[in-house]
């Protein structure tokens, strides 16, 4: 009679620890990953490399969606360092009937899409397209960053996420210079950054 009792207590233990398990796991929130991207050429570190002037393609970027039904961000740039080209593109998420805007003294342009969705999207890809001009002043490292975004699927949970940002340098490369393979030493050819006082190199 006592081994019953105990074999039923240990049931009723397992039963509560699994149905534990279950609602822990159920309770992790769904997230996804959203980036600044470009296909610009980066360097041979896989950093974005650019002199004054030079464009900047970027594109925002959605993968692991688990479902979203509305979508707001904001992109952030340096408004010192970049010059916004043309008009923001939103895609796969209703921006038309949403909204996008851009404050040039902050340096953000805003997309929100339309509240009316009644059903999750799990769309990946391109959400947003954008161009810029380096500034012919700028010198120095800066980036375009997403400060603020907000998800929701379509029973008004949030829907977690992770961030990616473009980081980019904007330098104006001198000529090259080629040191030539001698005994012992391999050769390279050298562009250093013609701004004064800065020592920043490309070496090939």
């Amino acid at each position: 009679m006592q081994l019953k009792r105990l074999v039923f207590s240990l049931l009723v233990v397992i039963l509560i620890l699994s149905a534990t398990s279950v609602a822990v796991f159920a309770a992790e929130p769904a997230t996804f990953d959203i980036a600044v991207e470009t296909t610009s050429t980066a360097d041979a570190e896989g950093d974005l490399l650019v002199k004054p002037g030079d464009r900047i393609d970027v594109s925002i970027t959605i993968t692991n969606n688990p479902g979203v039904s509305m979508l707001e961000f904001v992109v952030a740039y340096d408004s010192e360092a970049l010059t916004l080209n043309g008009t923001p593109e939103g895609y796969i998420y209703n921006f038309t009937n949403g909204k996008i805007t851009h404050d040039v003294n902050a340096g953000t342009i805003r997309f929100v899409s339309d509240m009316g969705a009644t059903a999750n999207l799990t769309a990946e890809g391109v959400v947003a397209k954008l161009s810029f001009t380096v500034k012919k002043s700028f010198h120095g490292d800066s980036a375009v960053t997403l400060t603020r975004v907000n998800a929701i699927n379509k029973d008004w949970s949030v829907v977690e996420y992770t961030s990616d940002a473009l980081d980019f340098s904007c330098h104006t490369l001198g000529e090259a210079v080629v040191t030539e393979p001698a005994c012992g030493v391999e050769g390279n050819t050298t562009q250093k950054c013609t701004v004064e006082g800065c020592d920043y190199a490309v070496v090939t």
